[in-house]
């Protein structure tokens, strides 16, 4: 998005939610929560006074596991952008992302321990995001080849609520 501001033309960002950071060499989660890697990955964008990365990484907020706290933010938010040495890699779904970050020694399930996926959908459902749950839905039958198995169904349109 542009703005015309001062006789200029100005690019104009929202800043960006990270998912978490790892490191490359055993896939352990980065602190995002630290002002200096903030800053640090602000400098590597090139965002001098106008930061991009203003808060700590989803994967580092202690109430995303919490469903009464986090609500519509509970457990992780795909899709994602993962980036590794340069290269971008789109991440659909937790499903995808899971498996891709096993490639990296990343433990996706361990660092959202206690994560229930059929809550996590159910959840999605109630609140509208049914074209996520088909997302996830498809990624689980391609990667596992077989289809999820749900113990009670999910909600029909009708029980959607607003988050």
């Amino acid at each position: 998005m542009t703005q015309f501001v001062g006789g200029k033309w100005r690019y104009l960002v929202a800043d960006i939610d990270l998912h978490g950071a790892y490191r490359r060499r055993n896939g352990s989660p980065i602190n995002t929560n630290d002002k200096s890697f903030q800053k640090q990955v602000n400098n590597a964008l090139g965002a001098g006074d106008a930061p991009a990365v203003l808060h700590g990484g989803h994967a580092n907020w202690s109430d995303a596991m919490n469903l009464e706290k986090a609500g519509i933010n509970y457990g992780p938010q795909p899709p994602f952008i993962a980036y590794v040495d340069g290269e971008a890699y789109r991440l659909s779904s937790w499903v995808e992302t899971v498996a891709w970050g096993k490639q990296y020694n990343i433990d996706f399930n361990a660092q959202f321990k206690g994560f229930d996926m059929e809550t996590w959908m159910h959840n999605l459902a109630k609140w509208g995001k049914r074209d996520q749950v088909q997302i996830e839905l498809d990624a689980y039958r391609r990667l596992h080849g077989k289809e999820f198995a749900f113990r009670v169904p999910l909600p029909s349109p009708s029980q959607e609520q607003k988050p």
